[in-house]
């Protein structure tokens, strides 16, 4: 019993991660654009801007999401089946944590080069 809760606690913070970040996302998506500066006004572009940033940003959650998904039902059928092959996830966090720095990067990209 005491795994399956473990499991349950790790697949909600990776649920809690995934929709913060796709949360953030939708926000500056919908919001980024919204300032009312000459910049603004004169500039068709820096509309677009906050919206490709919003879009890669919930792209990220997005993913989040299902890897915390697939993460869960692995570990539940280990567990189900009495199958002691625990390894430890160390490819999950890495690759998370390099698609939110890519996405991080895209978005200083977009806002302060093109």
């Amino acid at each position: 019993m005491e795994q399956h809760l473990s499991n349950e606690r790790t697949f909600l913070s990776w649920t809690r991660t995934g929709l913060n970040i796709f949360t953030i996302g939708c926000a500056i998506g919908r919001f980024g654009g919204t300032s009312n500066t000459s910049t603004t006004l004169t500039d068709p572009d820096s509309q677009k801007k906050p919206l490709i940033s919003g879009i890669i940003l919930a792209f990220a959650g997005i993913l989040c999401l299902i890897y915390g998904v697939w993460r869960f039902v692995r570990n539940h059928r280990h567990i189900k089946h009495g199958t002691s092959s625990y390894s430890p996830d160390i490819f999950g966090p890495i690759i998370s944590i390099l698609v939110l720095m890519a996405a991080l990067i895209a978005i200083i990209i977009i806002f302060f080069i093109v």
